[in-house]
């Protein structure tokens, strides 16, 4: 089954019915430890190997990600706010081009 298309909740719930790894990822957000052991993880969604990791960084880092890569939030317990910004990026077509 093909990951769900949006952000529709019924293909959120097809997909983790049919994905029982990511569902059982979900799980551990309500753990006493938020789940930390689950960081390093690994499985596999429709032959994709896939791997909870954390990223980290430092004030000013910027991560370029695609949309749809699964993310969660974590509390922030630095002094200052953190910002996140969803930007879609497409490649510009030049004229009488095809895109592949």
């Amino acid at each position: 089954m093909p990951a769900p298309v949006g952000a529709g909740r019924e293909n959120w719930r097809a997909f983790m019915r049919h994905q029982p790894w990511p569902a059982r990822l979900l799980d551990g957000a309500g753990l006493p430890d938020g789940g930390r052991p689950l960081v390093g993880e690994a499985g596999v969604i429709d032959g994709v190997p896939v791997e909870v990791i954390e990223l980290t960084g430092l004030p000013g880092d910027v991560v370029i990600t695609h949309s749809h890569v699964f993310h969660a939030r974590s509390p922030n317990t630095g002094a200052t706010p953190r910002l996140m910004l969803g930007k879609e990026i497409r490649r510009a077509r030049t004229h009488g081009a095809e895109l592949h």
